[in-house]
């Protein structure tokens, strides 16, 4: 399960810059620099770090909570696995649509 978590992150992320519940929502992933499409390598980190150290046992969980709170108190409102792989989500329309 937590390969397919991973695939579906990575590949919705990588080739739509969307998943489908930030879809719904009008949210989409960019890149932080200059908020263009996210490239598959950026999309890999950011599911990685937001999948897979959640699943480590007994750290994971604390990594989740910090992950996901530290929006709270970010000027960006990234949280760490946007600025790991240097991505921000943005609400609106999709790029170049």
């Amino acid at each position: 399960s937590l390969c397919i978590a991973v695939l579906y992150y990575w590949l919705l992320t990588g080739f739509w810059g969307t998943t489908v519940g930030k879809r719904l929502v009008g949210a989409w992933v960019v890149t932080a620099t200059n908020w263009s499409k996210v490239s598959l390598g950026a999309a890999f980190v950011r599911a990685i770090v937001f999948d897979v150290i959640p699943a480590i046992p007994i750290v994971g969980w604390i990594w989740f909570l910090l992950d996901n709170l530290w929006l709270l108190g970010d000027q960006r409102r990234q949280c760490l696995h946007d600025k790991a792989a240097g991505t921000i989500v943005v609400k609106g329309t999709a790029l170049g649509g």
